[in-house]
């Protein structure tokens, strides 16, 4: 058997009573005065504060108001007077960059990726092996090739690179008529007026 009623905030309750001792309402009604966490079982208002969160304290079994944790984020660069922000109340900005970090979100992940072109404005150190995916063109250091011919040597002929071999004992380098290194064994001393 079960009790169907209308509860409303007050001190009088009407209705049946079932054999199991429950009421039944499909409406609850409050006052203009309101229904406030003291008035909830097993809530602790004590320290409401704002942006406070309702936590549950295992020790007393009962729920507690207090500020949500404080998340500390650390960087090469600190400021003490900001130790960190609040969850929930703070907003945190994660920028990259230009041309050194870029920053892109899709749902919950945010990626931090170099951009196709980097600048470092400082030196760069190395300490393991540097892996091109392309050429170094020879105005920034390189030579722009992909490789190199053994038992050569590598010279610079009108802005190009060309390599000298010879497989003959003996050869030389040398410059021919137009400035431009050769490898022989025969030693061309050139034409003189």
């Amino acid at each position: 058997m079960s009790i169907k009623a209308k509860i409303r905030q007050t001190s009088n309750l009407k209705g049946k009573q079932t054999l199991n001792n429950q009421l039944v309402s499909q409406t609850v009604k409050l006052s203009a005065a309101g229904l406030s966490l003291g008035d909830l079982v097993n809530v602790n208002p004590t320290g409401q504060v704002n942006n406070g969160v309702l936590k549950y304290d295992s020790a007393n079994n009962e729920y507690i108001v207090e500020l949500p944790p404080v998340l500390r984020v650390n960087a090469d660069t600190n400021d003490d007077n900001n130790p960190g922000f609040v969850v929930g109340t703070d907003v945190i900005v994660l920028n990259g960059t230009g041309n050194q970090i870029s920053t892109t979100r899709s749902g919950n992940t945010i990626t931090f990726a170099f951009p196709n072109n980097v600048t470092i404005p400082n030196d760069l150190t190395v300490t393991g092996a540097l892996n091109l995916s392309s050429t170094l063109g020879i105005a920034s250091g390189g030579t722009g090739l992909t490789a190199v011919t053994d038992k050569s040597i590598m010279t610079v002929s009108s802005g190009s690179i060309s390599f000298l071999t010879n497989t003959s004992e003996g050869a030389v380098v040398q410059f021919d008529s137009n400035g431009d290194p050769i490898s022989s064994t025969l030693i061309d001393g050139g034409t003189y007026d």
